[in-house]
């Protein structure tokens, strides 16, 4: 048994499109084995991590004439560059091996949607990934050895695959539909996917074929299902057998399993929702991944010698990959990552994750047997199974007293169920051992015969007959679903009578016509109120559709036209057409500002939003979505329930949470199952006394910095950046005593520097609100303070649309440090309202529900009012300063009056500073009074200015001299100077 570490890749991809439209910068760094990610707020922030490979593919390369992207000889990171081959040559290789070894192997891409996955596992064009090159190397390798006269060994090939989705297996490479398949376990094999097709292939011709089948039936089922594909895990397995004469003369048969498995976007497994949504725990979606990121911990620990629990039993992913991840298999973790500034988290978050991979260790040995001795051994186990099973002596669990006897029956039912599934796969296995290889490969041809003449067919038609072909987020999912405009004119909808039967949201019995006039294809919709966007733009009338059009139906259904001859004609003319520039076009007919930092976001969000309006109105769930700018800093989505006028706001990843939720309701709807969830469980559901946010506002504290008070009156900006009340909030320095300074001799003017290493202590007071909507009951405030994780909330107020609150916090800080002055000075606080809506729709006042351009629109006014209050701080701060300044001016004039009443004609400059310094009335009164005790020192016969009085404290001042310099400093104290 050979034990070792998984290996961990990670490799970085070059900017994509959109990352260089936001002139993205970039976060990652490689050298040797270890990655560098530095965080794009905090340079010194810098976290370092070392894998067994640290591929940089982001740069120094160019495109040769076959479109192979080699290393660049001209490029400063030449020799840095990982092409194709590197990867394969440092990870496909070993696998290859492997598998001649008869060890099984097992290959996993991670990282987040649109990093690059696919790219190193399956590549592109000549760009091959590990997975061809892999196919094409191990037949290459299997021609080679047949050559040979004396090699009587038998190869065989078979491929099978499979999609992950919400806990549920679907077999791509068949034909039925058995979209459930069953997980069973094994005792000696371990869990096995029943019924799942397993095909035999005679070279690599016929497994690119296969994959294909693969991924096509992966696009039609996301288009008919609604379902996403970066939440779905694809497995390709490929079993490799060599069956041979041993040394003593016996058949032998050595095996070998490798699982290439493309798990979904890690983004996914992060946070399935905001902070405290009730349903992050029920997504089965996010249950795979999140259960293989709690295995590869435990993994991690028990590598380290703890003793722990591994859940594999907790998902259907972990059960599948539980050879993989610590038992008879050789494993490979492949992360991508972005390198990008802007997906800087989702980066970290694979980075961490994978780190933890490197510790699990694995024990591969070699699978070969005899076959004979196989082959009784799987006799022997049915022969054992069947007897127990006809004689009723099924043994049950020791503790099984306590349980009624129908739950005894329960037990021995699922039992049996479960003996005849072992059943079912050793008699599988005999199957597979007794039949000969070329018996296999006739019968998988015969029944792929048709579907191939099918795809060839397709391939000579799309040559010359214009049709339109499905666009998806995932680009491997791109061009795999065609319709042919072949007879005119075409119905398009729901119902099943239609020449293009689409299912979705927003699709309607009879959704659209296409018809030929002449040489063209025309577009309209049936009904005035269905949607049917042509390039972004709703259609409303007889439309020509162009070469290389996009076509919307409803809200998910995304399509590109063909027109063979004129793309042929002139290729330069037109693009590939991608969804992401599909989104775009729709967003910029939407009114969203394209220039804005949130474009990503927003792209993202239009579609989903329109999405789930659909499912809403379908599912009669009375809610309406819509997106909402909050400050230009935040997407959130706005949720209205339209009987009771309420609203709440969900944050960009819990209605991305929720969205995902709501698809698998529609589409147990559309298929006729029971989809109506309890209350707890329901996606569109949210308790109506939840508190919803009404606005905010930011309050300045730079103030406190300069240990003066301040009366802050502010807007209230909600989250469509529409002014929606006043609030007044009072900042006021204190003493440890806690009584206010206010005016008085204590709250003497002073620079944030002169705070350092002293104590501070404030008051946070918010004193009253006015103008608001009489919608809201229960309304009060919250807020944090620099670093704090708690939050503080004012008492809750009702019957009023001007709550008084009248609330106050003390705040103390034991040692000021740099970072607290430049919190003080350069940051504000976000004050919170929230308020219940009130129960009856007849006592709300609500607006119009704003578009999506609205926000974008009135939030310009935003900053000139956050600019006045500033101003107005500021103002206040540079008042109260002169006042300090002729305050010590007018203490200076005191002691020069004083000093030539007492007839004294220097001043040491140590008291001269100890006044200057002086922080309140009564510091300076003390100094003035220890004037006349001053006596002139007849040695120190140089006077000095005040700009050479720090060179000695035993100095003395001429009163001349002073008088000079008092006058200077009045002469230059305006306030219009220091303005």
């Amino acid at each position: 048994m050979d034990t070792e570490n998984i290996k961990v890749a990670v490799r970085l991809r070059p900017f994509n499109s959109r990352e260089k439209e936001r002139n993205a910068t970039l976060v990652i760094n490689m050298n040797g084995s270890e990655t560098r990610i530095t965080d794009p707020k905090n340079a010194e922030s810098v976290h370092k991590f070392n894998f067994d490979y640290s591929y940089w593919s982001h740069d120094g390369f160019k495109e040769e004439e076959n479109g192979y992207f080699s290393p660049d000889p001209s490029h400063p990171n030449c020799n840095k560059y990982a092409d194709q081959k590197k990867i394969f040559d440092d990870l496909g290789l070993g696998i290859l091996h492997n598998a001649w070894e008869g060890y099984n192997s097992t290959m996993f891409a991670y990282g987040q949607t649109g990093s690059g996955k696919s790219w190193s596992i399956v590549g592109y064009g000549n760009n091959k990934g590990i997975v061809p090159q892999f196919c094409e190397k191990l037949f290459e390798e299997i021609e080679e050895k047949k050559q040979d006269p004396n090699n009587a060994t038998d190869y065989q090939v078979i491929c099978s695959m499979l999609e992950l989705y919400n806990e549920k297996i679907r077999d791509l490479l068949s034909s039925t539909k058995n979209e459930n398949l069953k997980i069973c376990l094994h005792p000696s094999h371990g869990f096995y996917v029943k019924n799942l097709q397993q095909i035999p292939v005679k070279n690599f011709e016929k497994i690119k074929e296969l994959m294909n089948v693969g991924t096509t039936n992966r696009t039609v089922a996301a288009t008919n299902m609604n379902a996403t594909s970066s939440r779905a895990h694809t497995m390709f397995g490929i079993t490799f057998t060599q069956k041979f004469e041993n040394t003593a003369g016996t058949m032998s048969e050595k095996s070998a399993m490798i699982n290439l498995v493309d798990l979904a976007g890690s983004e996914r497994a992060s946070s399935t929702g905001a902070t405290g949504d009730r349903l992050k725990e029920g997504a089965a979606i996010n249950k795979s991944l999140f259960t293989l990121g709690n295995c590869i911990s435990a993994l991690a620990k028990k590598a380290n010698g703890g003793n722990i629990k591994v859940p594999y039993m907790d998902s259907v992913l972990t059960k599948l990959l539980k050879n993989a991840l610590g038992g008879n298999s050789k494993t490979i973790m492949v992360a991508a990552v972005s390198p990008a500034d802007i997906n800087y988290q989702e980066t970290l978050s694979t980075l961490r994750y994978v780190n933890r991979a490197k510790e699990i260790k694995t024990m591969a040995k070699i699978n070969e047997s005899e076959t004979d001795v196989l082959i009784r051994k799987l006799t022997e186990e049915i022969e054992q199974y069947k007897t127990m099973m006809k004689s009723g002596n099924i043994p049950m669990m020791s503790d099984t007293a306590d349980l009624t006897e129908e739950e005894k029956r329960e037990l021995r039912k699922e039992i049996e169920e479960e003996y005849s599934n072992i059943l079912d796969e050793n008699n599988r296995r005999i199957d597979d051992i007794r039949k000969t290889y070329a018996e296999r490969l006739k019968e998988a041809e015969e029944r792929a015969h048709q579907p191939a003449e099918m795809r060839k067919a397709m391939v000579q038609k799309k040559k010359t007959v214009p049709y339109i072909y499905n666009l998806n987020m995932d680009p491997q999912l791109t061009g795999h679903v065609f319709y042919f405009f072949e007879n005119s004119p075409i119905s398009v909808g729901k119902d099943v009578e239609n020449a293009i039967c689409l299912k979705g949201p927003s699709i309607a019995g009879k959704h659209a016509s296409i018809c030929q006039n002449k040489n063209d294809w025309t577009i309209e919709p049936t009904d005035s109120n269905v949607r049917l966007l042509v390039n972004g733009v709703q259609v409303t009338s007889k439309t020509i559709l162009h070469h290389n059009d996009r076509i919307v139906f409803g809200t998910t259904q995304y399509y590109v036209m063909v027109h063979p001859k004129k793309s042929a004609r002139d290729k330069t003319a037109y693009p590939d057409i991608t969804f992401a520039m599909a989104q775009k076009e729709i967003g910029i007919h939407s009114g969203i500002d394209m220039n804005t930092l949130l474009e990503e976001d927003l792209l993202e969000m239009l579609p989903a939003i329109e999405e789930v309006n659909a499912i809403s109105k379908e599912l009669d769930a009375k809610k309406v979505f819509s997106l909402m700018l909050n400050n230009q800093s935040e997407v959130q989505v706005q949720v209205t329930d339209t009987e009771s006028d309420i609203e709440w706001i969900w944050s960009r990843q819990e209605f991305l949470n929720r969205k995902y939720i709501m698809q698998e309701v529609y589409q147990q709807f559309i298929t006729g199952e029971n989809w109506k969830l309890p209350q707890d469980k329901d996606p569109f559901y949210d308790d109506p006394t939840t508190p919803y946010l009404i606005g905010s506002v930011e309050i300045f504290l730079k103030s406190l910095a300069h240990g003066i008070d301040t009366k802050q009156v502010s807007d209230i900006i909600d989250c469509s950046a529409r002014k929606v009340g006043t609030i007044e909030v009072h900042l006021i320095p204190c003493g440890e005593d806690s009584k206010d300074l206010i005016d008085s001799e204590e709250s003497f003017f002073s620079e944030p520097e002169e705070r350092l290493n002293k104590n501070l202590h404030f008051k946070i007071k918010i004193l009253q609100a006015y103008g608001l909507s009489n919608r809201f009951t229960d309304m009060y405030c919250s807020f944090k303070v620099y670093l704090g994780e708690t939050e503080h909330k004012t008492d809750k107020i009702s019957g009023t649309v001007n709550p008084k609150w009248n609330f106050s916090k003390m705040f103390s800080f034991k040692m000021v440090t740099k970072q607290l002055i430049d919190y003080l000075t350069s940051e504000t606080i976000t004050i919170k309202l929230w308020g219940c809506h009130r129960s009856s729709k007849k006592d709300n006042d609500m607006t119009q529900v704003p578009s999506i351009s609205e926000p974008v629109q009135q939030s310009e006014d935003i900053e000139p009012r956050a600019n006045q209050a500033k101003f107005l701080m500021e103002l206040h701060i540079l008042k109260r300063k002169q006042r300090k300044q002729e305050t010590k001016l007018d203490a200076i004039k005191q002691m020069i009056e004083l000093a030539e009443k007492h007839e004294k004609t220097k001043l040491s400059l140590k008291l001269i500073k100890s006044l200057f310094e002086s922080t309140t009335q009564q510091e300076i009164d003390a100094n003035l009074q220890l004037i006349s005790q001053e006596k002139d020192d007849d040695l120190e016969s140089t006077t000095k200015s005040l700009t050479d009085a720090d060179k000695s404290s035993s100095s003395k001042v001429s009163i001349r001299d002073l008088r000079k310099e008092n006058r200077k400093s009045v002469n230059n104290s305006s306030l219009r100077e220091i303005i």
